[in-house]
């Protein structure tokens, strides 16, 4: 059972929209490929935001810091100029270094695009690290029970 969402979060995926604008397309309106890791990007940091867990916070209080270190991109349909998007975000597990997501882009209910990642917590020096207590919890708080 989903939770009704309250400001776009809810207790386990967010939900963001993108407009495609020229600079995300080709020469004839066609979203490039990177185009799409923007925007699952800054819905990523949009999440984080909403989770109270902004970059800048996590560098300069917790000293972590969190990076790709794997990611699966399976392109399905492709999107064209002006057109709205949405971008669903969400955990599927947590481990002490690591944190498994999963983000869907689809134009109204038309998937387009479905990736899976894995973002590992470093230190200010760039070598793995353990998640902070504080910020696990927060993060198992959002574990996705299901796909969406």
């Amino acid at each position: 059972m989903i939770k009704k969402k309250i400001n776009k979060i809810s207790i386990y995926y967010y939900k963001k929209y993108a407009r495609v604008y020229l600079e995300d397309t080709d020469a004839g309106g066609i979203v490039y490929h990177t185009s799409y890791l923007k925007f699952a990007e800054r819905a990523r940091s949009d999440m984080l935001r909403k989770m109270k867990l902004e970059h800048n916070k996590l560098k300069n209080i917790h000293e972590v810091q969190f990076v790709v270190c794997k990611m699966l991109v399976n392109y399905k349909n492709f999107a064209t100029l002006e057109q709205l998007l949405t971008i669903k975000s969400y955990i599927t597990s947590v481990s002490v270094a690591k944190i498994s997501m999963k983000q869907i882009i689809e134009l109204k209910s038309k998937l387009l695009v479905k990736i899976e990642l894995v973002l590992g917590c470093i230190s200010l020096e760039g070598k793995p690290k353990r998640i902070p207590k504080y910020i696990l919890n927060k993060f198992k708080e959002k574990v996705c029970p299901k796909e969406f």
